[in-house]
């Protein structure tokens, strides 16, 4: 029966799932080669081991970040600028108006 023992990468994390089984995660935005160093031991002696696993390049998702509230200072906007709300300052405070285009 053989077990495998003191198992490290260099560039991520390996669990152990319990069945036998590890699961890789490399460290953020890697790509590349990673060592992973073990030891196998057969219940009379332990020798080490290593493997190699490539990690290739995916491309991230963009991601865009917009405040929830933009201010817009004109009074000439054109015919058609749907989308848009009109905040006007009064003496109790802003009001928010129709949509305007």
């Amino acid at each position: 029966n053989l077990t495998v023992e003191n198992v490290a990468s260099d560039s991520g994390t390996l669990v152990d799932n319990g069945d036998g089984t590890y699961t890789f995660a490399p460290n953020e935005n890697f790509d590349g080669n990673v060592n992973v160093t073990f030891d196998v031991n057969d219940g009379t002696a332990t020798v080490p081991a290593e493997a190699n696993i490539d990690v290739q390049s995916v491309v991230d998702m963009p991601e865009l970040s917009i405040a929830s509230d933009l201010v817009i200072a004109s009074d000439n906007f054109e015919s058609g600028s749907n989308g848009w709300n009109a905040t006007t300052e009064s003496s109790h405070g802003f009001e928010t108006g129709d949509m305007l285009g």
